[in-house]
């Protein structure tokens, strides 16, 4: 690498001799073409900033919700054995909040089971405490150290293609994606009316690309992001984003994710932002807390067993013993002189059958005679 480096350096040193000197207005034409812009130097920048808006996006309170649509394929896809699947719509309303390391999570909407849409009992919850996560779905109550949050459910950033574009170029920086490498990568800035787009665009070995225009006034807030195949088709986009300010912060408002699948839209999810609180003094400890019914069976997902709460294995059993007879009770006794009874015919069966079998051994092999006797008997 170093010897290529140096190489280079001696060919464009080679070039400037040739070539001579550029000259202001030369270099100011390339400058506006985009030429001799760094397109590691600005991705790496612009990393940075997303870096530092993740790092500083708490303590946060907000609700949105988001449309879903559903395609047919995309509902056979997910439920293989339904026959005749169809078209889905329905909307998913989000609570989240985060401060001094902890998080929580409220889904309520209905799911899709086996091809068909069924509303919840109850909406799902998960709370990280700052050590480990509580959740409630399907009526299971469950704990784990790791943090974890509703299954499948994207956060604001992540609705608006954020969450994707800092994956994109966190893979790029440590060179980690497992499917493809970076084959090249440019960034422009252009002015589209009074709003200045950074224009960015990536090309990985497997033909895929990453087209994103982001906002540098709103921090690189994403204006639009879009995935595409190696044939130019598009597989994912999001667009139609709108941010707002909260003290001195960019929060998402609205955004539009479409997946496609063979050209064809996929599904398509519509968020949208309901009320956003930044002020920590207003979000209450209480949303930070999970109660269990004490005689709740809960799921150690990080061993996968059962665990009871403290007091609730007693209750179980005390439960247990008060649904069956005492061991005194009417059905014990019965048994227990029937067993008795059938023990004590057993004996004596058993006694008069060895007396029998004496007897017969003694008929068939009399006391022998004492000869010793008999013969002086006999002299005398």
């Amino acid at each position: 690498m170093r010897l290529n480096a140096l190489l280079l350096s001696f060919l464009l040193a080679l070039s400037v001799l040739i070539v001579g000197p550029r000259s202001a207005a030369q270099s100011k034409s390339d400058d506006q073409k985009g030429l001799k812009a760094d397109p590691e130097k600005r991705l790496a920048e612009i990393l940075q900033v997303l870096d530092a808006r993740e790092a500083e996006r708490y303590p946060l309170h907000v609700t949105y919700h988001v449309d879903e649509e559903w395609s047919a394929a995309y509902v056979q896809l997910l439920s293989p054995s339904k026959q005749d699947p169809q078209p889905a719509k329905f909307r998913v309303t989000i609570d989240f909040a985060a401060k001094d390391g902890q998080s929580v999570m409220t889904r309520d909407g209905p799911i899709l089971s086996q091809g068909k849409l069924r509303a919840l009992e109850k909406p799902w919850v998960y709370v990280f405490d700052g050590k480990q996560t509580t959740k409630y779905e399907n009526s299971n109550y469950a704990v784990s150290s790791e943090r974890r949050q509703a299954f499948g459910y994207m956060l604001p950033w992540d609705c608006c293609g954020e969450g994707m574009l800092r994956s994109v170029l966190l893979q790029w920086k440590g060179k980690s994606n497992p499917v493809a490498s970076v084959v090249s990568a440019s960034v422009e800035d252009k002015q589209d009316g009074i709003e200045l787009v950074t224009h960015l665009a990536l090309v990985y070995s497997n033909g895929q690309r990453i087209n994103a225009e982001l906002l540098p006034r709103l921090g690189y807030s994403v204006r639009s992001f879009e995935v595409l195949g190696g044939k130019g088709e598009r597989q994912l986009v999001y667009d139609n984003c709108e941010y707002k300010e909260e003290a001195g912060k960019y929060y998402p408002m609205k955004a539009v994710c479409t997946s496609y699948m063979n050209t064809a839209v996929r599904y398509k999810q519509t968020f949208e932002s309901d009320k956003i609180e930044v002020r920590a003094d207003h979000i209450p400890a209480e949303l930070f807390k999970l109660s269990i019914p004490k005689s709740a069976p809960v799921v150690d997902l990080d061993t996968q067993n059962v665990i009871l709460p403290p007091g609730a294995v007693q209750e179980e059993l005390d439960e247990a013993v008060s649904r069956s007879p005492g061991l005194w009770g009417s059905r014990f006794r019965t048994g227990l002189v029937v067993g008795l009874f059938i023990g004590f015919v057993l004996l004596l069966v058993l006694a008069g059958w060895t007396i029998r079998q004496r007897r017969r051994m003694c008929e068939v092999n009399p006391a022998p005679v004492n000869k010793t006797i008999s013969d002086e008997s006999a002299t005398g």
